[in-house]
């Protein structure tokens, strides 16, 4: 069914446990007409466990509308990603898909995934965020921008810490908070890269990257801040503490 809107809202006394295969909370439009919109918020406070192989803690997902995820509380996701929103994959004009976090998420794969196919990608997280093997905080964009925005604590125990990618858009982090990306020599590499923040766009589009007075970056095997633009601008600035094999990469073809 078109042309219709979601609104869920899970309080802090809630707690929900899920084994299943879908997670803990789950909210999905499948329709595919592009006509309409159909568009999902999720606001949550609530403690979520998710134990299921692939299962993510809080999902929602739309092909044809924009997505909104809020996030208070404490989630766990022991074999999936801790909060993934994915929307406008069947959408005719611009949509937003965002992930705002001001609690605790911990996840075996990407602590917080935001996935926009028309449009920008927004990730704003004042909260602590941990994955075991992936990305704590990603956000893509296959025909649009990125705009991230941390003043919490990221850490990536097995990869990227922080990676923002666009695609004929602009590109933005700032970092005010802390950043960590590790490696753990007892996992098997997965990622290319082992960067504190990883920002780069495809096609048109600037990318700026901006640790502030109060940033941390930490990257023991690899670069602080890296990013790449293949035919616009890229700015980087720092003004904060770097502890990294390299401190600053930047890579333009324009």
């Amino acid at each position: 069914q078109a042309d219709w809107d979601a609104n869920l809202f899970i309080g802090a006394d809630v707690s929900i446990t899920s084994a299943g295969p879908f997670g803990a909370v789950w909210l999905r439009s499948e329709s595919s007409d592009s006509t309409t919109s159909n568009d999902l918020v999720v606001n949550s406070a609530a403690s979520v466990v998710s134990y299921g192989t692939n299962a993510d803690g809080i999902t929602a997902t739309s092909n044809n509308g924009w997505v909104s995820i809020t996030n208070a509380g404490d989630v766990t996701a022991a074999g999936g990603r801790g909060i993934y929103a994915d929307g406008g994959a069947t959408s005719l004009s611009d949509v937003t898909v965002s992930i705002t976090n001001s609690g605790s998420v911990h996840s075996y794969q990407a602590g917080l995934r935001a996935i926009n196919y028309r449009g920008t990608t927004v990730i704003e997280n004042e909260g602590t965020v941990r994955s075991t093997t992936r990305q704590g905080i990603i956000g893509w964009s296959a025909n649009g921008g990125v705009t991230i925005d941390n003043s919490g604590v990221v850490v990536a125990d097995h990869y990227d810490a922080v990676v923002a990618a666009g695609t004929g858009g602009d590109v933005s982090v700032t970092n005010s908070g802390s950043v960590t990306a590790n490696r753990n020599l007892n996992l098997s590499q997965v990622s290319p890269d082992f960067h504190a923040i990883s920002a780069y766009t495809d096609g048109a589009g600037s990318v700026t990257v901006s640790n502030t007075a109060s940033g941390v970056l930490t990257a023991h095997w690899d670069a602080g801040m890296a990013a790449a633009s293949s035919s616009g601008a890229v700015t980087m600035t720092n003004a904060g503490a770097i502890d990294a094999k390299t401190g600053i990469y930047a890579d333009s073809d324009s």
